[in-house]
């Protein structure tokens, strides 16, 4: 019993490492069949396999971006890609309003630390259609997301 969970870990390994080549060579592969299921199936799980991994990068590079603002909190081009890293997870997560404000908060520190930047005009943009997803209140809020941080005061 002890080395099933080892074996298991082992196998999914294999499978994390070498099922995208394996499963891409499937792809381009004309089925046996004529009905087209292998290449279905190659492609869906292909997909499938490289969606999880965008979410996995993306976890990691924000952890890495983090770690890099932290050791030097004046890097603007570390603050825009952190900046990006959160506005693509709160696309990707279903329009995450708290992932979105911490977005804006470092795209804004990009422009205070690079006034001249080569990135001014991107991070305004992503900016203002941040601001837009947020106005219109279609975004889910995330767990200990503060609902008004980042938003300007509702005026009387």
């Amino acid at each position: 019993m002890v080395g099933r969970p080892t074996r298991r870990w082992a196998v999914l390994i294999a499978l994390a490492v070498g099922a995208p080549l394996v499963l891409a060579a499937q792809a381009r592969e004309k089925p046996a069949s004529g009905d087209g299921s292998i290449d279905f199936e190659a492609r869906f799980e292909l997909g499938r396999l490289y969606h999880e991994q965008v979410f996995q990068s993306l976890d990691r590079a924000i952890a890495e971006y983090e770690a890099s603002v932290k050791a030097r909190p004046d890097l603007a081009e570390a603050r825009y890609y952190l900046a990006l890293a959160y506005h693509t997870k709160g696309k990707l997560n279903a329009d995450d309003a708290g992932l979105y404000r911490r977005a804006v908060v470092e795209y804004r520190e990009y422009l205070r630390l690079a006034p001249r930047g080569e990135l001014v005009s991107a991070a305004r943009q992503h900016i203002a259609a941040i601001e837009v997803r947020l106005n219109q209140g279609g975004t889910k809020e995330s767990p200990g997301a503060s609902p008004t941080r980042g938003r300007a005061p509702a005026r009387r």
